[in-house]
């Protein structure tokens, strides 16, 4: 019984040191057009996650930036700019990297637990607490993206329009 609690205390050290990680990573490191971040093929551009419902379900699992909203960038969209999609897509892709993480590391539970227990233990780890957020960040990174696209043509015809609007009055 001890091992188990030792256990659940390593998960959730792990899980607070992985976000102060993701909060010290440049944001810089982590290419949304790259892999592993890049949409996969059999992904469909999210469309595989659309069939899983998770429009439905994201919302009831807890959220980091509504746990610490000190700490996380505010998920606003109404009041959003390219400039600031960019910076959510980019902590879509640190939160993916940190949960891919948290799963790595859960493994030094078999350290502290040597017991066919801990197999469940870990699975209940993985799939419960890190594979659905992995899913949710998958999931909203193709649509953030194409908010951003639709964004950045806005924002372009807008600097278009300006800049036609100032030569003329020259």
């Amino acid at each position: 019984m001890k091992e188990f609690l030792y256990c659940i205390i390593y998960f959730m050290a792990t899980g607070i040191l992985g976000f102060i990680l993701g909060r010290l990573l440049p944001k810089s490191w982590f290419l949304y057009d790259g892999f592993p971040y890049r949409c996969a093929k059999f992904e469909r551009g999210g469309a595989l996650y659309d069939k899983m419902n998770i429009h439905k379900w994201q919302t009831k699992l807890p959220d980091m930036s509504r746990l610490v909203p000190w700490a996380m960038p505010a998920k606003n969209l109404k009041t959003c700019n390219s400039s600031k999609l960019l910076t959510m897509i980019q902590e879509t892709c640190i939160a993916e990297f940190i949960h891919w993480m948290l799963c790595i590391t859960g493994l030094g539970s078999f350290f502290i637990w040597q017991n066919p227990f801990c197999v469940l233990l870990y699975l209940i780890y993985v799939l419960v607490f890190n594979i659905p957020f992995i899913i949710i960040q998958r999931y909203n990174r193709p649509r953030l993206l194409h908010l951003r696209y639709i964004l950045l043509q806005r924002e372009k015809k807008k600097n278009t329009k300006e800049t036609q609007d100032a030569t003329s009055y020259s």
